[in-house]
């Protein structure tokens, strides 16, 4: 049975609201703020290209899913005008449900395109959303230091975390007062609340730096790290031999390995009671070139690695050494000699606009409170 709110607007009379309405919303990448680290409508289209090309996705007209367009179809579009993967402009395609006091956001579509400085719009297809699901639950990436990588597609969907307009409501297009785009958001978002908000409340970031070799504040602590990875390597050929890392030693080689390079790949979540630490891997370069990558920290585990009387895994996260922070989400930093400004910036949660906090700490001294 349809259920139909009758929510009443002063002298404009009544907007008639369904308890499932059907919303069309255009998306432009040019509205978007540059604090949100990444491109919503470039990176959405650049995770599904590879999809969409291997056949996996399929992409259609129209929402209507009557006429499919060909892989040639597209390939032809990118000849004459753009690739897909630069899509600027997105049309989605949403049902927003009113649960009690709670309103729910589902995207059931999106649609593609480009449009360009004189607002000619190329149009390359409707993917149904369903279709890409697992894509849309996968953490945004590329992003930029600025990005949160606690944020899929899905969630910023859910929560229209975008600067976007309603371009239909129930069918009925948005062009008078009767019916705006204000009046829509303020029965779905004032007098009702978003029901899944709760998904934007982490914040995270991939953090990526560089253990020193040697260092004039920790020496101990950074030559213990080196030194007990190089006796490991060096005398646990036979366990590395067992892990899936085997490949990169002969144990009837008698050549003596050296680390060069220690670096390791973190999640940092920014929580109240301070900043926590996941070991995402290790990567070690040794002197001969040799590169092992991707030591995840359970491996790490799993061999038993101590240092100073403590797990490998406890030494790395508590950060009692020197180390240079080289990027940040999928961003490198512009200058490693910025990297204790960074690391600074991180610690103090400003989080939302790193980007410019190097020019900040400069102007600092200037400012007046």
């Amino acid at each position: 049975m349809k259920v139909l709110l009758f929510v009443l607007f002063g002298v404009f009379g009544v907007l008639a609201v369904d308890a499932q309405n059907q919303v069309v919303l255009t998306v432009k990448d040019g509205d978007q703020s540059n604090l949100m680290g990444y491109s919503f409508t470039k990176n959405l289209a650049q995770a599904v290209y590879p999809e969409l090309f291997r056949g996996k996705v399929k992409i259609f007209k129209d929402p209507n899913k009557r006429t499919p367009i060909t892989i040639r179809q597209i390939q032809a579009i990118e000849r004459d005008k753009i690739p897909f993967f630069e899509s600027n402009y997105l049309i989605l395609y949403d049902l927003w449900t009113i649960e009690g006091n709670t309103t729910a956001v589902q995207t059931k579509g999106i649609a593609f395109g480009y449009i360009d400085e004189k607002q000619k719009i190329t149009n390359f297809g409707f993917i149904d959303a369903k279709d890409i699901d697992q894509i849309l639950r996968q953490p945004i990436a590329p992003l930029d230091m600025n990005g949160n990588a606690a944020w899929t597609y899905h969630a910023m969907l859910q929560n229209l975390n975008f600067k976007y307009t309603i371009e239909y409501f129930n069918n009925k297009p948005i062009n008078d007062k009767r019916l705006s785009q204000a009046k829509i958001e303020k029965v779905f978002f004032e007098e009702h609340q978003l029901k899944d908000a709760k998904n934007l409340q982490a914040s995270k970031k991939r953090i990526y730096y560089q253990i020193a070799s040697t260092s004039n504040q920790n020496q101990h602590r950074n030559d213990s790290i080196y030194s007990t990875l190089n006796h490991f390597i060096n005398h646990s050929k036979e366990d590395i031999l067992n892990s899936p890392f085997g490949t990169y030693f002969d144990y009837l080689d008698k050549k003596t390995f050296a680390i060069a390079q220690i670096n390791v790949a973190e999640t940092w979540e920014l929580k109240k009671e301070g900043i926590e630490v996941v070991i995402n891997h290790i990567d070690l370069t040794l002197s001969d070139k040799t590169t092992i990558e991707k030591i995840p920290m359970s491996q790490l585990k799993q061999w038993e690695i101590f240092i100073d009387g403590n797990p490998i895994e406890t030494i790395v996260v508590d950060k009692q050494f020197q180390y240079t922070i080289n990027q940040i989400n999928e961003e490198p930093l512009p200058n490693p000699a910025l990297s204790d400004v960074y690391r600074e910036a991180l610690l103090q949660s400003r989080w939302t606009n790193i980007k410019i906090y190097p020019d900040w700490v400069k102007l600092k001294p200037y400012l007046k409170y």
